[in-house]
């Protein structure tokens, strides 16, 4: 905002943009090619310093996928830029301390070490990682505000939209209607800071709200949440990729070209990087398809039809989108899609099929060469896979995952600090999110007959309840007749939203409604009509072909 009221004390008009790019530069100091020079030099430093770490950790070490700050912010500078105000809330507020967190965990890695040359090597990489960092967001904020006020037009433009008709000659002082116009113009680029995905739309509330406008003067809060939904995805739309046309495509059930999927899969990689293991959502959410879909895409419609469709009701999906039904393609495209479009409306939790062991055997594989013709789209679809969370908590109360516990977890923190980009293991911790389920009939851990994961008692659950704190277990990955399964005196939920699994199980299916009170309500519906016509005709042709008597 002080770039903004730097106007104030003199007459809008009498200002150029030349002579506020001055001002700008006599503020910081440097001039625009020292600028920069000091970013360039800042991002080779990081770049080095993340190669360094290379040759200090173990070769495949999953620290080593953490330090890839350099990448992550080349990438997005032209976005970074667009507003210097922005930049500087979202380096300062989301970047830095991610940064800083992720040098705690390669601090705690090293605490444990031996005094030795190894870990004298490690800590001076640790501070000057720390420090060049620092200096790097310094020079993209910089280089930010010199961007944004380089350009003559723009800045000319505003000026003579804001003077002409408020001011006289002579003026020495803004009118009141003056003032009113900057708030405006203020307003207004708050909501742009919100349409680059740099502010929160809290942040943006509260600076809104300061401004003393009334609704009319500017975008509503209420199409600001909107806006927010979009996140960093607007931009994309100036670069070719129209997310809601690709959605409302999907919608009936047409696919999506190649190269557009391709390009889907890597920016939702981008946007994934950066959640938790363990993300963390307020009610009300609309567990939606809590996991199981397994490419019934009809059925998957008629989700949204009981739940509603995004962005008006929060989903939460639990895992195991593909394989098995007839459209795992269009069933992935189209969650990815809204994802995407809506990453804070949507969240995605990986399941055991979103990997590329399953996918070969269970359908995925086969129907993504059959409908493309290559082995392409499978690739783009499960490296994405390998970016998904392993979990969600909501409103701290209720613990969600695909399969169930492991008896390597006690904590959720545990979860936070696994290294979750790769294939799913055979075994081990993340095996055992994605693989294992409860058993009724024991209090404790015993191997599951699915030969990966654990089976799990109620006396496992109550205890990972109370060190955690939380209420309830929320997972997917077991067909439940009914539709969904309460254990454990309500300590645990099943929720299986395929109904008529594989088109022949003749099963109900559910999602899960989460009250802000904690309130849950299971909706039990059928499978959708449209099965019947577009369903086990194909169904039956395609088992002939090959049948696998499996059920994950």
């Amino acid at each position: 905002s002080n770039d903004i009221f730097i106007f104030t004390n003199r007459p809008l008009h009498t200002i150029s943009g030349g002579a506020i790019r001055t001002l700008v530069n006599n503020k910081c100091n440097l001039s625009e090619r020292q600028i920069i020079d000091n970013l360039t030099n800042g991002f080779q430093r990081i770049d080095q310093l993340e190669s360094e770490l290379n040759g200090l950790l173990p070769l495949g070490h999953p620290l080593l996928a953490k330090f890839m700050w350099s990448q992550v912010l080349s990438q997005n500078l032209s976005r970074l830029s667009q507003n210097q105000f922005a930049t500087k809330h979202y380096l300062e507020k989301q970047i830095k301390p991610a940064i800083t967190e992720d040098l705690e965990v390669l601090l705690d890695y090293i605490k444990n070490k031996a005094l030795n040359e190894e870990k004298s090597r490690l800590q001076n990489w640790i501070m000057a990682y720390q420090m060049d960092t620092q200096t790097l967001i310094e020079s993209i904020i910089l280089y930010a505000q010199i961007n944004l006020l380089n350009n003559n037009d723009e800045l000319d433009s505003m000026i003579s939209y804001l003077c002409p008709s408020l001011f006289s000659e002579t003026a020495q002082f803004h009118s009141p209607l003056s003032v009113k116009v900057l708030r405006i113009n203020l307003a207004n680029q708050a909501v742009g800071c919100v349409l680059v995905g740099m502010r929160k739309i809290e942040y943006v509330q509260d600076s809104l709200s300061a401004l003393e406008l009334s609704d009319d003067d500017y975008l509503t809060i209420e199409a600001l949440d909107d806006i927010y939904a979009t996140n960093l995805i607007t931009f994309d739309r100036k670069m070719g990729l129209d997310l809601d046309a690709c959605i409302s495509q999907l919608l009936q059930k047409q696919l999506l070209a190649e190269t557009l999927l391709k390009e889907i899969c890597e920016k939702t990689k981008e946007l994934l990087m950066n959640e938790s293991n363990c993300v963390s959502i307020s009610a009300p959410v609309t567990v939606e398809s809590v996991g199981d879909i397994h490419g019934q895409f009809y059925d998957l419609i008629e989700i949204f039809r009981i739940g509603g469709y995004c962005p008006y009701t929060n989903y939460l999906f639990l895992g195991d989108y593909v394989d098995r039904g007839l459209f795992s393609v269009e069933t992935i495209s189209l969650l990815t899609c809204l994802k995407l479009r809506y990453p804070h409306r949507v969240q995605l939790v990986r399941g055991n099929h979103e990997s590329r062991a399953v996918t070969q055997t269970y359908g995925f594989y086969t129907e993504c060469v059959r409908k493309y013709g290559s082995t392409n789209v499978w690739h783009y679809f499960t490296d994405m896979f390998d970016y998904l969370t392993l979990s969600v908590v909501i409103d701290d109360r209720i613990f969600c995952v695909h399969g169930g516990l492991s008896p390597s977890i006690h904590s959720i923190d545990q979860i936070k600090i696994l290294d979750r980009y790769r294939e799913i293991p055979h075994e081990g911790p993340m095996a055992d999110l994605v693989w294992s389920d409860p058993d009724p009939d024991k209090e404790e851990f015993s191997i599951s007959p699915r030969g990966a994961g654990y089976t799990f008692g109620g006396l496992v659950v109550k205890k990972f309840l109370e060190i955690n704190k939380m209420e309830h277990i929320l997972r997917a990955h077991q067909l439940c007749m009914e539709g969904y399964q309460v254990l454990y005196d309500d300590r645990l939920s099943t929720v299986w939203s395929a109904p008529n699994y594989c088109y022949r199980c003749g099963n109900m299916a559910s999602i899960l409604e989460v009250g802000v009170d904690g309130q849950r309500f299971f909706n039990v519906f059928d499978a959708a009509p449209e099965n019947e016509r577009d369903g086990p005709t194909q169904q039956l042709s395609i088992e002939k072909k090959e049948k696998v008597h499996y059920f994950l």
